[in-house]
């Protein structure tokens, strides 16, 4: 989260959230995946990029930052990727905001190493770029600049197999230690094409809630919960 960022608060004119209609069977939004176009032709080469950990971590950074910047949260992308507790606490932060912003691309990071593998758990340590000044996302005063990392913080990505797919989960996941840094320079960073535009508070389109669990789902009896 780019510092300085103000999360939105309550407020009658922010984003509405969308419920689903009694009686009706609701059905994901099909949505493109954008090209990502990689800052200096730099793409992501480290030899675990075949890992399917890590191919699953990058597939749901870019399925976090589409529904982030769409207000959509029945996106494939999303739902195939993130664990479905975490995305429906999402949808409902986005609902509360205030101040617009956009993802510029799938948040920028490097796979260091797979600290640990199970068959139905994983935890993947990685570098994450970070801008002190100003961070990753864009709102109106800093769209379009360039993301120039000045640190790379160390951070844990635990995933677990549901469903059928390696999906982001909230276990596992964090800073190892507020001091913890590493090698940042490398890092690549890509951004959307087309590129994203910040909307007006007024023009924000109404937040679309993430789908019911199927009964049959790895984690329906969580989310009854």
């Amino acid at each position: 989260m780019r510092k300085g960022v103000r999360r939105r608060g309550l407020a009658l004119v922010g984003p509405v959230l969308v419920l689903g209609l009694s009686g009706c069977v609701p059905a994901s939004t099909e949505m493109p995946t954008p090209e990502i176009v990689w800052d200096r032709g730099v793409a992501p080469s480290s030899p675990l990029e075949d890992d399917p950990i890590v191919q699953a971590a990058r597939e749901a950074a870019i399925g976090l930052a589409m529904a982030k910047n769409s207000g959509d949260f029945t996106i494939r992308q999303l739902n195939d990727r993130w664990n479905h507790r975490h995305f429906v606490d999402l949808a409902r932060g986005y609902a509360t905001e205030t101040m617009p912003y956009v993802y510029p691309g799938p948040y920028p990071w490097q796979p260091l190493r797979i600290l640990e593998r199970e068959d139905d758990f994983a935890v993947l340590e990685v570098c994450e770029a970070w801008q002190t000044s100003d961070g990753w996302l864009w709102d109106e005063d800093t769209y379009g600049k360039p993301f120039i990392p000045d640190q790379g913080v160390l951070r844990w990505y635990g995933l677990a197999k549901l469903d059928g797919h390696w999906k982001r989960v909230s276990r596992g996941i964090g800073a190892v230690e507020p001091r913890d840094s590493c090698p940042f320079e490398d890092i690549p960073i890509g951004y959307f094409n087309p590129r994203p535009r910040v909307p007006k508070l007024s023009e924000m389109p109404p937040v679309r809630e993430p789908l019911p669990l199927a009964p049959e789902s790895d984690e329906y009896e969580e989310g009854r919960r």
